[in-house]
């Protein structure tokens, strides 16, 4: 088949609007991938947040029940009874239980021994000192932390029992955090997937999350040093079931209590896909009226030069008298000119 000028010039238009749209299209992925990033760092940003308020709102409340438990007479009463036994103590938290309405209530000497656990009456008599917070409740300040208690973990708060200037004792209060219920609720207040591991126990909301296949990817977050420190980490890419997916991983002051907020990168995706689809729209108009404007301007570049062409075909017939029509002022419309020229002195040389 026989190529002409214009079916060259055609598909060398088109060929340059293919490689600019090709380019265009990589751009804007890359652009658009960088949004939808933003978008989940920013959201990751907004967990972060909502988690902090959740964490210090309910460490808070722990606090004013306590604060109250502690300035109850009958307690204060109790514990200044000189060497009060476990079974004293232990029936007069057992009246406050329903104030504290909490998984964890323990009542501890001033000398950090375990007086009562109100939840378990066999529980006595241990040496919390090296539980987090008990020597500031001795010194006579409040505490809020994270406590691994007989196998459970528990956000607790701790306030001294004072009379006077007399430090009696401290009540602890807590709540259990390694459950599901936990991680569902804190789901919920973040908007995003959570993953709690307490040790080598681990929770999380996510379906698509199968517990058999976390060891690299939890390896891979809890290695970040700032893990355990009182400041949030920054976010980190990993594969969370599979899937790319930001990561945030939570401080909580214990090295083995890590909280994991994270959300895929595709649902990032999501949030932008009308716009996706716009600019795919937007691609596939350019594209046509791209080929429509590539067949106008091969023709137009091309007519006149097969007007040039049909001329030189007649001045070869001896049709000297057929004059070119001159429609621009370019080369195309000087060549025209030139062939007019030659014909007429070709001519007026036969007369």
């Amino acid at each position: 088949m026989k190529l002409t000028l214009r079916k060259k010039i055609f598909a060398a238009l088109v060929l340059l609007m293919v490689l600019f749209i090709l380019v265009s299209s990589e751009f804007m992925l890359q652009v658009l991938g960088s949004i939808a990033t933003q978008e989940v760092e920013r959201s990751l940003r907004h967990s972060q947040k909502a988690y902090q308020h959740f964490k210090e709102q309910r460490f808070e409340l722990l606090l004013i029940k306590a604060r109250s438990i502690a300035q109850t007479p009958h307690l204060r009463a109790t514990l200044s009874i000189p060497q009060v036994d476990h079974e004293t103590v232990f029936f007069g938290g057992l009246n406050l239980l329903d104030i504290a309405d909490t998984e964890l209530m323990l009542i501890v000497d001033h000398n950090g021994k375990l007086s009562a656990d109100i939840r378990n009456r066999d529980f006595f008599n241990d040496d919390l000192l090296n539980y987090p917070g008990v020597d500031l409740g001795i010194e006579g300040e409040e505490y809020s932390g994270i406590w691994s208690y007989h196998g459970n973990y528990y956000q607790v708060s701790i306030v001294p029992i004072i009379v006077g200037e007399n430090i009696l004792g401290l009540i602890v209060l807590g709540n259990r955090i390694d459950n599901q219920d936990t991680v569902k609720f804190v789901s919920d207040i973040t908007g995003n997937n959570v993953l709690m591991a307490f040790g080598d126990r681990i929770f999380s909301n996510d379906s698509q999350l199968p517990q058999h296949s976390l060891s690299s990817e939890l390896d891979f977050l809890f290695s970040n040093p700032a893990v355990s420190e009182l400041v949030p980490t920054q976010s980190r890419e990993a594969s969370m079931g599979g899937k790319r997916s930001l990561t945030v991983v939570q401080p909580t002051g214990d090295d083995k209590v890590n909280i994991v907020l994270y959300r895929a990168l595709d649902e990032g995706d999501a949030s932008i896909s009308a716009l996706k689809m716009f600019l795919l729209s937007g691609m596939v108009a350019t594209a046509v009226v791209g080929l429509l404007l590539s067949f106008w301007l091969s023709a137009q570049i091309t007519r006149p030069i097969q007007r040039l062409i049909r001329a030189a075909e007649q001045y070869g017939a001896g049709h000297l008298h057929e004059q070119i029509t001159i429609e621009s002022n370019d080369e195309i419309g000087e060549l025209a000119a030139a062939f007019n020229t030659m014909a007429s002195d070709i001519s007026d040389t036969q007369r």
